[in-house]
């Protein structure tokens, strides 16, 4: 039997088929419970600098494992996170077979001081989110490390992402697959990534 591969672009109208195909997308993703907590995030309108889009459109120009985004969108995010976390982003995750559903890496921005964390569809190619991550800079306590800014695609086989969207599907994503923590940001339940008309994370 061919096995069947849910990475692929599809286009869905009814409801319950949208529900079933956000289920098959996490479907092996490790379940890891993560305690109750807060948030807060900026909302004001963002103008993306240079180097945020050369972070963002970097890795797609030099390799051809994957696919640039059709649709994206740029937003600020000014979210702090541990050193911890930073460095399970950077180490990423490699897929080893067809049940690993996601390819996560990350780009030194040596120019520009931060690293860009590009999360892509394994089976596809397709890369869905970027997150643009600034470095602690060694100083006071209060400078720690920050994700900046979160660069997306809109159009996900017709669905459409918006923004709050995007962010919740990042924290669940590497928090199921790398174990990141984000300490800030509260627990999200897995059907939060096809709910996408409440998905909201408004500041407490």
């Amino acid at each position: 039997m061919v096995p069947l591969d849910f990475s692929c672009p599809l286009r869905i109208s009814n409801p319950q088929h949208e529900r079933y195909f956000a289920y098959c997308v996490l479907y092996f993703l490790p379940s890891q419970p993560t305690p109750s907590r807060t948030c807060s995030y900026s909302t004001q309108r963002y103008v993306p600098t240079s180097e945020h889009q050369l972070g963002v459109s970097m890795l797609t120009q030099s390799t051809d494992r994957v696919h640039a985004m059709q649709e994206p969108a740029t937003a600020p995010w000014g979210l702090r996170i541990s050193n911890a976390d930073l460095e399970k982003l950077k180490a990423g995750f490699e897929p080893q077979d067809q049940d690993d559903k996601w390819r996560v890496s990350a780009t030194d921005q040596r120019q520009c001081g931060t690293i860009s964390i590009h999360l892509a569809r394994s089976g596809t190619g397709k890369e869905l989110y970027v997150l643009v991550v600034k470095p602690s800079d060694g100083g006071s306590s209060g400078s720690g490390v920050m994700i900046e800014a979160i660069t997306w695609e809109q159009n996900k086989g017709g669905i459409r992402i918006s923004e709050e969207q995007a962010k919740k599907e990042v924290v669940i994503i590497t928090r199921r697959l790398l174990e990141c923590e984000f300490d800030a940001l509260p627990e999200y339940d897995v059907s939060d990534l096809w709910n996408h008309s409440a998905a909201q994370l408004g500041a407490n």
